[in-house]
């Protein structure tokens, strides 16, 4: 299983701190996540910054994120600001 956090306007639009789902791929998990809460849309957590046992990813290469067991996953909803 990996433990699945939401981060700023996800966690306050969906209601969830913490989850957690099986999956080996950033887009397994996404599924699993969507399937276990079908409120959250896919689409959101696809354009979130991922950042993968405290370490931040290049968001290019978000799809070639792999996990195992005990792995924690955070997603934080992108910033704007001017």
């Amino acid at each position: 299983m990996v433990r699945v956090k939401f981060y700023g306007r996800l966690k306050a639009r969906y209601g969830i701190r913490v989850t957690e789902v099986a999956g080996t791929s950033l887009e397994d998990v996404i599924t699993a996540i969507v399937t276990k809460h079908p409120e959250v849309r896919a689409e959101d957590l696809r354009n979130a910054t991922v950042i993968v046992n405290r370490k931040q990813g290049d968001r290019k290469d978000n799809q070639g994120l792999s996990f195992s067991s005990g792995d924690e996953l955070v997603f934080i909803s992108p910033v704007g600001g001017g």
